[in-house]
């Protein structure tokens, strides 16, 4: 994943990544350090910010704590994301509780994957829209 994400940001001067802090993705931000933002654990902001760079016509990625993320930042996904259908992608890594998995799964317009390594990560950003990928590990 994070080879990927590197490819995918030279080929996609618009990408970035926001995350909530222990993201291991000190590679990205080592070539792109101004296209890193790392947050802390403030979820719910780290999603709004995501919807401000995705409406400057940015591709945000955020990248966090799959429970954190989903129970967090729960209004944010639905409300400023999936429902105005923003091209906002979400990494969480981890499992997502059973309970918050079931609502976000099918929140409007997101497209839901649960993976253990994501191999459509290509396929995955040329789809305009949101999407919400849990990863088992980044």
């Amino acid at each position: 994943m994070k080879n990927s994400l590197l490819k995918l940001a030279k080929a996609n001067k618009n990408l970035v990544v926001l995350s909530a802090g222990n993201s291991r993705c000190e590679d990205f931000a080592k070539f792109f350090p101004d296209r890193h933002f790392v947050f802390g654990p403030t979820e719910a902001n780290i999603v709004s910010c995501a919807v401000a760079f995705a409406l400057a016509g940015r591709l945000p990625i955020v990248l966090g704590s799959a429970d954190f993320l989903v129970s967090r930042a729960f209004d944010q996904i639905l409300n400023d994301i999936c429902i105005p259908n923003l091209n906002v992608k979400i990494f969480a890594v981890g499992q997502t509780g059973e309970v918050l998995e079931k609502c976000i799964s099918v929140f409007p317009n997101l497209k839901f994957e649960r993976v253990d390594k994501f191999k459509k990560l290509d396929e995955l950003m040329k789809e305009y829209g949101p999407a919400y990928v849990n990863l088992d590990e980044l």
